[in-house]
């Protein structure tokens, strides 16, 4: 895409004018109006891999004991805090109260 001396795009037929072309292009952002691209901190340190390998090691529990897939086995814990023999005791309510699906049980 050429102009000729007078601005004109031989292309296109569109009259340019350089001054406004250059602004265009390359304008002029100083860093007071640059938006802050710092990350915000994350709101919870994420766990230790020893608090991680205490988590997989309760789940492995629970789902020894129960019987039941990983995802149900997570949540039984989590409404018990992480606490084994409360994860147990929520299990066994529910299971004799029949709340808990077939469909959850490993096979």
């Amino acid at each position: 895409q050429s102009t000729g001396s007078s601005g004109i795009n031989a292309e296109y037929g569109v009259r340019s004018n350089p001054d406004i072309v250059k602004k265009i292009e390359s304008p002029d952002l100083t860093p007071a109006l640059a938006p802050d691209l710092t990350p915000a901190p994350a709101a919870v340190p994420a766990p230790t891999s020893a608090a991680n390998q205490a988590k997989v090691d309760l789940l492995a529990r629970v789902q020894s004991a129960t019987k039941m897939v990983t995802d149900y086995c997570q949540q039984c814990l989590e409404a018990a805090g992480w606490d084994f023999e409360k994860a147990m005791s929520i299990f066994r309510d529910m299971h004799a109260k029949g709340q808990i699906p077939a469909h959850v049980f490993i096979k």
